[in-house]
C-alpha cells in the first residue's frame, strides 16, 4: 500500500474538482492511502520531510497559498504532483515534479476575444481580486494583452486607487467596496464589456449595475471566471 497525500483546499470549487479526479484515479489503482490536508498553507519543507518520514511515498499538491512553494518543491525527498503551479523548471533533486498548470493568461485572451467579437462595446474593464494573487494578475494580463493588441483601451478596477475620491481610507470593508465599485461602473463608457477574476466578483460587478440602475446586458456585459453554478445561479 502507498501512502499519498493530498494537500488542497476542499472548500475553492476548483480544487473539489482536483479531488474528485484524484479520488477517481485513486479507485482505479488500488492500493492508495490517501491523506488530506485540507491547510495546503501550513505546508513548509520541514513538515514535507516529516511526511516523508512517516512512510508518505508522494503527494499530489495544490499549490495556491502555499507559500516558498518553490523550496517545497526543490527540496522535496518525495515525487510530488502540483496543480496550479507557475513555474515549469523546478525540479526536486530526482526531477520528481508533474505539474498541471491552468492557462490563465489563455483564459483571460479567450475572454477578450469574445467580447470584441459582439462588436458591441465602448468600453472594457477587468475587476481583480483584492488580495495579491498571481492568477488574477495573470488572467488580466491576457486580457489586456489581447484588447490592447486590437488598440482598445482596458480599464482596471483599483478599489485603493479610487478610495481617496471618495474620502475614504485604504480600510476597505465590503459595504465601501460595494459603494466604491458602483460609482466607478457608472463612470464607464456605455455599453461596457468587464471581466471578473471570479464568478463571485462578476456578482458582486452585477449587484452592483443594478443598484446603480445600469441596463445589463445591454449596457453592462460580465463575465465572471470559475463556472460556479451557484454563485452564478445568483446572478440571474
Amino acid at each position: 500500500m502507498k501512502k499519498i497525500l493530498v494537500a488542497l483546499n476542499p472548500h475553492i470549487k476548483a480544487t473539489k474538482e482536483f479531488l474528485v479526479g484524484v479520488s477517481a484515479f485513486a479507485h482505479s489503482h488500488k492500493g492508495w492511502i490517501l491523506h488530506l490536508n485540507d491547510e495546503p498553507k501550513s505546508l513548509t519543507e520541514e513538515t514535507l520531510k516529516e511526511y516523508a518520514q512517516n512512510g508518505v511515498s508522494g503527494a499530489i499538491i495544490c499549490e495556491t497559498g502555499v507559500p516558498n512553494f518553490d523550496n517545497i518543491l526543490s527540496t522535496s525527498p518525495i515525487p510530488i504532483v502540483s496543480f496550479g503551479s507557475p513555474k515549469e523548471n523546478v525540479t526536486s533533486p530526482a526531477s520528481m515534479v508533474g505539474y498541471s498548470m491552468s492557462d490563465d493568461e489563455g483564459i483571460g485572451s479567450h475572454a477578450a476575444e469574445y467580447f470584441i467579437s459582439l462588436g458591441k462595446s465602448r468600453s472594457y474593464a477587468f475587476v481583480p481580486v483584492l488580495t495579491d494573487e498571481g492568477w488574477s494578475k495573470n488572467i488580466c494580463n491576457g486580457f489586456v494583452e489581447k484588447l490592447e493588441s486590437e488598440k482598445k483601451e482596458v480599464k482596471i478596477f483599483d478599489v485603493y486607487g479610487e478610495a481617496p475620491k471618495h474620502g475614504i481610507a485604504k480600510e476597505i470593508n465590503t459595504a465601501i467596496y460595494d459603494k466604491i465599485l458602483e460609482q466607478w461602473l457608472v463612470e464607464l463608457p456605455k455599453p461596457a464589456s468587464i471581466l471578473a477574476a471570479c464568478d463571485e466578483l462578476g456578482l458582486k460587478v452585477i449587484s452592483a449595475a443594478r443598484s446603480a440602475g445600469i441596463k445589463i446586458p445591454s449596457q453592462l456585459l460580465v463575465m465572471g471566471v470559475g463556472n460556479v453554478s451557484i454563485v452564478n445561479e445568483l446572478s440571474v
